[in-house]
């Protein structure tokens, strides 16, 4: 069977297998989109005394929200502010750090410029989602030192694990897609768009819905 241009050019350039390596990462940050708005795996909820409905992005935009209980705790000396700032701060970071990965999973679906660009996002962006998971590792570590833990009740979430093996697994496709993938030919005139690629533009407008509807709840 004789092979067609395309896919001669799929074996050369490697294109097949970063194919599927940003398929993979794809689901991944929507998994990290997803989890940015799901209360029940919210790693900032580091204590008893914050809402259960509370998710990881209100966490990081809301800082009256995360302590809105502590009042007396404050008071007492039972928890420091600045560990609830840390929280908090930490949370925001991790937000920042899939909106970064989401707009590189978008960017993603277009030519090879945009999916080196889309590499510098990802990877990035999965860098500073572990650093905030840092963050709120830290300041578990000192909420938990509580005099009253019985007041307190230190929780250290599942989501914490969940998000981690996500960060991970974004960073580590990243890498090896980095390593995969074809230089980029300057003097190559560029292919035209598959018309099979056009439905991916409905992932990036699913991103922006699911972030767009917790805004709005806000």
């Amino acid at each position: 069977m004789k092979e067609t241009g395309i896919s001669k050019n799929n074996k050369t350039d490697g294109s097949g297998v970063t194919g599927k390596l940003y398929i993979v990462l794809r689901i991944a940050v929507l998994f990290a989109v997803l989890f940015m708005f799901i209360p029940g795996i919210n790693p900032a909820r580091i204590s008893g005394m914050i809402g259960r409905n509370l998710s990881l992005f209100t966490s990081g935009i809301s800082y009256s929200s995360l302590a809105s209980e502590f009042g007396r705790a404050f008071r007492k000396g039972w928890v420091m502010k600045s560990t609830l700032r840390l929280d908090s701060v930490s949370a925001l970071i991790i937000c920042v750090g899939t909106a970064a990965v989401a707009a590189g999973g978008c960017l993603s679906l277009g030519n090879l410029k945009m999916k080196k660009l889309s590499n510098i996002f990802t990877a990035a962006g999965s860098a500073v989602m572990l650093s905030g998971l840092g963050g709120i590792a830290l300041a578990y570590s000192q909420i938990s030192q509580t005099e009253k833990p019985k007041k307190i009740e230190p929780i250290f979430s599942n989501g914490f694990y969940m998000i981690l093996i996500v960060a991970v697994l974004i960073l580590i496709v990243t890498l090896i897609a980095m390593a995969k993938q074809p230089k980029v030919d300057g003097n190559k005139v560029p292919p035209v768009p598959d018309v099979n690629a056009i439905p991916g533009t409905g992932w990036c407008i699913l991103l922006s819905a699911i972030m767009g509807m917790e805004i709005c709840i806000l």
